[in-house]
């Protein structure tokens, strides 16, 4: 796989190998051997340079750059006759190469400073020209304090490298992943397959799974709902029929019920259900007969209305209970009226009932009320309530409008 990072490395380390030919031309130029510079520094930089434009995702193109790079190093360390500030340059070079993500990059980096220190010690020692450290400082206990600096960055280095690695590639994967889902327009493909193992892709594998299983059953559901639709549409169709089958028969015995009356007298109705109240207990004379409503309603046949008044719930349940052909039930109303006192006394407690309410909203806003400014009572005495839907009400609200002074 091609990492984004390795391709931006080669940018970056292409500056910085043209970056340290120059300073190998530079102290040339200051020590007066710019001979060294031309002859190791130009094929040294060169290389590297090469592979790097050449095959820059190859293994081989990122170890070259490595070795280049520690090589140009060794060579401003044995320009500068073993200047110890210049040994500084390995251990920045060697943080750059991290950038590469590769741990064996700092590996081949750290072997190509070891083989340096130990090749040019040893032959410094045996009096050949040329510079590891400066004059008075071609130790072995230097050699080794060095060594261990650079065994010490580049282990470390190595670790991070390996593991930023394995971070980028797992998210370079993921969202080759996701890209790979969102192919189809509007669609999410979840059957993409991916590296599983890896550690950043692991969650995101079983997320995966999840929203699989949820689709699952959210087909699951679906499917059960629509067989549950099937059915309600089914149970629908045969109530539906049903439902006619009984408009027909109720339809059959009201014409049936109709043509029977049509046979009978009003006056036949008429005694025949005072006969029927008479055996409840309920008199004819206790009826009074209401001609001029009937006529207001409009009917073309022949019949009247009977107005029955009773204080006696009972009464009333057993004048209702009363059926007789021909007969039906027009209207019940419950009329009934306050006295003085009650109207006093709901007053009374609805002033209070809005006093308090009165106050509770003063009290939020940090206020108190005063005395009553305005007083509504549109209450009346007499009430008048149809009861033919079976709306019976047991308690009933009292209300007045009140206004209170603010303070």
């Amino acid at each position: 796989m091609q990492y984004p990072w390795i391709l931006e490395g080669h940018k970056i380390f292409r500056v910085v190998i043209l970056i340290q030919l120059v300073i190998s031309f530079v102290i040339g130029f200051v020590t007066g051997d710019i001979f060294t510079a031309v002859v190791l520094g130009i094929p040294i930089a060169a290389l590297p340079l090469y592979f790097s434009f050449q095959q820059p995702q190859s293994v081989i193109s990122r170890r070259a750059v490595a070795i280049g790079i520690q090589l140009l190093t060794a060579l401003h360390i044995h320009q500068t006759f073993g200047l110890i500030e210049m040994h500084f340059e390995i251990f920045v070079t060697l943080a750059f190469l991290s950038y590469f993500r590769d741990w064996k990059v700092i590996a081949t980096a750290t072997a190509v400073v070891a083989v340096h220190h130990i090749s040019f010690y040893i032959l410094a020692t045996q009096g050949a020209p040329v510079f590891i450290f400066q004059e008075g400082d071609l130790t072995f206990p230097i050699l080794l304090m060095h060594a261990a600096f650079a065994v010490a960055e580049g282990g470390l280095l190595m670790y991070m490298t390996k593991q930023a690695h394995q971070e980028g590639a797992g998210a370079a994967e993921l969202r080759i992943a996701i890209e790979n889902m969102q192919k189809s327009e509007g669609q999410i493909d979840l059957s993409v397959s991916f590296e599983r193992e890896n550690e950043i892709l692991r969650p995101f594998g079983e997320l995966i799974d999840q929203v699989k299983d949820l689709v699952a059953l959210a087909s699951s559901l679906m499917n059960e709902v629509v067989k549950g639709c099937e059915k309600m549409e089914t149970a629908a169709s045969n109530m539906f029929e049903i439902s006619r089958n009984t408009d027909q028969e109720i339809a059959m015995v009201s014409a049936s019920s109709e043509e029977i009356a049509q046979t009978m007298q009003m006056s036949e109705v008429k005694s025949g259900y005072l006969n029927k109240l008479a055996k409840v207990g309920i008199r004819s004379d206790r009826l009074t007969e209401d001609h001029l409503h009937y006529a207001l309603l409009g009917y073309e046949k022949e019949g009247t209305i009977l107005v029955f008044k009773t204080n006696s719930l009972e009464e009333m349940k057993k004048f209702l209970n009363v059926k007789a052909l021909g007969v039906s039930r027009s209207d019940t109303t419950l009329d009934l009226e306050l006295t003085d006192t009650q109207m006093a006394d709901y007053a009374k407690a609805a002033f209070e009932n809005a006093k308090n309410k009165a106050k509770a909203i003063a009290a939020k806003i940090g206020r108190t009320i005063g005395k009553a400014i305005y007083l509504s009572d549109t209450n009346t005495k007499k009430i008048s309530e149809s009861m033919y839907y079976g709306s019976v009400k047991h308690t009933r609200d009292y209300y007045i409008s009140i206004s209170f002074e603010l303070l």
